[in-house]
């Protein structure tokens, strides 16, 4: 999907380089760091679920450890890369707000104009990034909380869970959970940050009303304000918010509840079924 879109990949990238290096301070400069910390943490996670296995006695097969590879590795990559594309522009988003805050009132249509142009091509690059992920991003979520799923019938079908899997399965609710967090508070925080800037945009047009030099730069403040905010998305189905991983955990513990249930009240129906069956046939045969 990606590398049949790798054109429009490369554009976005070029244009996030782009307002990255001119909006971010070199202090800010410690996306690296976290990401690298990040990654090294996706490497080490397979092996120590490996080890998890070892101290509660269970049996490490070689298809066992390649699942662990191919379950942890490439979703937590795509979901770090996602998580720092956010990040980066939440930052940018940041930066232009402080400069909004401060240079709107310049007298110089130049200023007020560079300022558009700026808001404008972050408008753009984030409308790209939802175009370019938002169906990966929602393969990853979808993945997870399916993970999640499987865990939580573990916990109410096996009779043994605590003793076999609960060391496993709570470092996997952590390291998901930990991942998912962290991804929708960034993609929440980017139109919470867009509405802020709105704000400021108000807050400029009500504190300079009808003064020079702001009859020029009222058709400015107009034009940003008639751009809807953009809502990052899984797939275009599902926006995130900071109450999303709540409110998607909720729902997926009540579906495994209600399977769980279903299933409970089949088997009952049928050990019914079969009592009443075998019950006829012993009178049968009396």
């Amino acid at each position: 999907m990606m590398y049949k879109r790798k054109g429009s990949l490369k554009h976005f990238l070029n244009d996030l380089v782009n307002l990255t290096s001119a909006s971010m301070t070199p202090e800010r400069h410690y996306v690296p760091y976290a990401i690298n910390m990040s990654m090294c943490l996706v490497f080490i996670y397979p092996p120590l679920l490996n080890v998890m296995n070892l101290l509660q006695g269970s049996q490490i097969k070689v298809a066992g450890v390649f699942r662990n590879l191919q379950e942890v590795i490439f979703p937590c990559l795509v979901a770090i890369t996602y998580s720092s594309i956010c990040y980066l522009l939440l930052q940018i988003l940041k930066s232009c707000k402080n400069t909004v805050r401060k240079k709107l009132d310049s007298p110089f249509s130049a200023t007020v104009e560079m300022l558009k142009k700026n808001y404008l091509d972050v408008i753009r690059c984030i409308d790209t990034f939802e175009d370019l992920f938002s169906n990966p991003i929602f393969m990853i979520v979808f993945n997870d909380f399916c993970i999640v799923s499987f865990v939580i019938m573990d916990m109410m079908y096996l009779p043994n869970w605590m003793l076999k899997f609960l060391l496993e399965s709570l470092t996997y609710l952590v390291f998901i959970l930990g991942i998912l967090g962290f991804l929708t508070i960034c993609a929440a925080d980017v139109q919470l940050e867009m509405l802020s800037i709105k704000s400021v945009l108000l807050e400029k047009m009500i504190s300079h009303p009808c003064q020079e030099p702001f009859p020029y730069n009222e058709p400015q403040i107009n034009l940003l304000l008639k751009k809807s905010v953009c809502t990052l998305t899984a797939g275009r189905a599902f926006p995130f918010d900071r109450g999303f991983l709540l409110k998607a955990l909720a729902a997926v513990i009540a579906q495994a509840v209600i399977i769980y249930q279903l299933g409970l009240s089949l088997s009952q129906s049928n050990n019914s079924n079969t009592n009443s069956c075998f019950h006829l046939t012993s009178n049968s045969t009396e």
